[in-house]
């Protein structure tokens, strides 16, 4: 239903102001990004910078392979999502996405 998309788009906004509220008070020595894109192209050195970073994985087999998911939206969660896109446009111009998720379409 509408109202259960909006739930979830409720939720998606909360976490992206509070990454925004957040991020910046956390030393860049303390950060690490991941992004899920480079995680399915190279799931491996993906792994190993996250498992460095971590200071953990010396000797941790990673190889495996991460098959991505293509985004298919119904066209009333797009809707939804295309009403609240101003609410995501200072995440998304953050973290370097851009406004509309690849899809299968």
């Amino acid at each position: 239903t509408r109202e259960a998309v909006n739930l979830i788009l409720d939720h998606l906004v909360r976490g992206c102001r509070h990454y925004l509220d957040v991020i910046d008070t956390i030393p860049e020595a303390g950060q690490h990004e991941l992004s899920y894109e480079n995680l399915c192209r190279e799931p491996e050195s993906e792994l190993e910078r996250l498992f460095d970073f971590l200071g953990v994985g010396d000797g941790v087999d990673v190889t495996f392979d991460i098959n991505p998911r293509v985004s298919r939206p119904s066209p009333m969660v797009r809707e939804c999502y295309e009403e609240r896109l101003d609410e995501f446009i200072p995440y998304l111009k953050r973290v370097g996405y851009g406004y509309y998720p690849d899809t299968a379409d």
